[in-house]
């Protein structure tokens, strides 16, 4: 387990949003600074009643009281690492502890709570957008299934391009087309139901393989609708961007991987009289093979939720 270094959370922030707003500035030895930020919840409140910070509000934490405080920020940690977090060393010194956790679960995304313990004998004064908090990234040392394909994170919040560069209706025209073939195809997300997308049973690898090659295809033919690349910042971002991710990132590393070497291998032993479903347990490397496949279908459930929720489409069940 190795932790990113200044140099590698811009560097990684860059090709995908690892927080939301970005800036920066708020990268310091080896740490991104979070700020405070809109809520908060005192239990000295009488009404129990959450507090809404404006624009430079303080929040006041009395001596011996709890608060439940919200970060500024989203944060996207990728599948491969973690993310581990502190409050900075001069507001601790005060007095104010963190006791909700210390860590962020690979593949979270969303505003971080922070519940915490003003175990000082003063009133500890905060302010909104404050650096507060410290977030480090750490990698997997043993990322296992996801290492072989998932680079970056591929269900970043996708934001509109520009205006003048593609029609703002041509991303929504496009959603349901690739939504229906990634969330009608077991190859591609497995069987409903199937929490960790682990079952393969009742399938024929092979003709699985079609499937999962036919929808690379088809999405191919609906990326053309889109420029290729970023349109001029890097934050303009739109559907063609999150395909392109999925390509590059999950089913072009799968297919190179397997595709040709598991279909080498049935094409001589398919000669075999031996029941095609008993046949295909023989692959020397079907555990990892399968491992490789699940994590994939893990990950497109993700593109799947992220394209139903952008583009408000109903989710399958």
């Amino acid at each position: 387990m190795s932790f990113w270094s200044s140099e590698k959370i811009k560097e990684t922030a860059a090709q995908c949003p690892l927080v939301e707003p970005y800036d920066e500035k708020s990268v310091e030895h080896c740490a991104y600074e979070l700020g405070l930020g809109p809520e908060a919840f005192l239990t000295s409140d009488d009404e129990n009643k959450k507090t809404v910070l404006k624009e430079g509000e303080q929040l006041v934490i009395p001596p011996g009281q709890f608060c439940l405080l919200l970060t500024e920020e989203s944060v996207c940690i990728p599948n491969n690492a973690i993310g581990l977090i502190s409050i900075k060393a001069g507001i601790k010194f005060r007095g104010l502890v963190n006791v909700s956790g210390f860590h962020v679960d690979p593949g979270f995304q969303g505003r971080l709570k922070f519940s915490v313990y003003n175990a000082g004998s003063q009133n500890i004064v905060l302010q909104r957008k404050q650096r507060v908090f410290l977030l480090w990234f750490c990698d997997l040392d043993n990322p296992g299934r996801w290492a072989s394909m998932f680079i970056v994170f591929i269900t970043a919040p996708m934001r509109p391009a520009s205006k003048k560069s593609i029609p703002p209706a041509c991303s929504c025209y496009m959603s349901p087309p690739i939504y229906t073939e990634i969330a009608t195809r077991v190859a591609v997300v497995g069987k409903r139901g199937d929490k960790n997308a682990t079952n393969f049973e009742g399938e024929l690898y092979a003709e699985s393989l079609d499937s999962l090659y036919k929808f690379f295809q088809e999405a191919r033919l609906i990326m053309r609708h889109f420029p290729v690349g970023r349109i001029r910042d890097f934050k303009q971002e739109h559907l063609g961007i999150l395909i392109n991710r999925v390509l590059a990132n999950v089913l072009r590393p799968f297919l190179e991987k397997w595709n040709g070497q598991y279909r080498i291998w049935w094409a001589r032993a398919s000669k075999s009289d031996e029941s095609p479903y008993e046949l295909q347990q023989k692959f020397p490397k079907r555990t990892e093979f399968l491992a490789d496949w699940s994590a994939l279908r893990f990950i497109m459930r993700r593109v799947e939720l992220a394209l139903a929720r952008e583009y408000k489409l109903i989710p399958l069940e």
